[in-house]
């Protein structure tokens, strides 16, 4: 019951041919409330393909693997997408790893506010990432919006603030 209405799969055909294919792995995350859980795709994993020249059928072109999980507000706390050239390859030809921290207020209600966001190309050397960091008015009419996005907030050389 606590997966109605997410799909387990899903085929995108044109013509009758398969163009893409993409199975869903749901699972469940206690929310705020104790005793409530939310329901979300944890795991996708799409494959496309390229028609043949006949339309007749169609060629494997990719798969991306992304998982993904979620804080109790519902906001993607780590995402992971890999890339794999063939169907049966077992180690991703690229993967990218990011994770998110989230301000979530509850007396004024301002959920989801992406504080920091780390993103690793390379998951084998952990010190290679880029961080973003983000401030949000916390007084007046402009309270709970992004005043400032701060990229590689930790190394002063290089920071660079925006207007928002």
């Amino acid at each position: 019951f606590a997966f109605a209405g997410l799909p387990l799969s899903q085929d995108r055909k044109y013509n009758g041919v398969l163009l893409r294919h993409a199975d869903y792995v749901p699972a469940t995350e206690p929310t705020a409330p104790a005793g409530v859980y939310r329901p979300f795709i944890q795991q996708q994993t799409v494959k496309t393909y390229e028609p043949n020249e006949q339309f007749t059928g169609s060629d494997f072109v990719a798969k991306t693997v992304t998982t993904s999980d979620i804080d109790s507000f519902g906001n993607p706390k780590s995402v992971t997408s890999e890339a794999f050239e063939t169907d049966s390859q077992q180690t991703p030809g690229y993967k990218i790893e990011t994770d998110r921290d989230y301000y979530n207020d509850t007396t004024d209600w301002f959920i989801g506010q992406l504080v920091c966001e780390r993103t690793r190309d390379d998951p084998n050397s952990p010190t290679l990432q880029r961080t973003v960091g983000y401030q949000y008015s916390t007084s007046g009419n402009d309270k709970g919006l992004l005043t400032k996005e701060v990229v590689e907030p930790d190394h002063d050389s290089i920071t660079e603030p925006g207007e928002h």
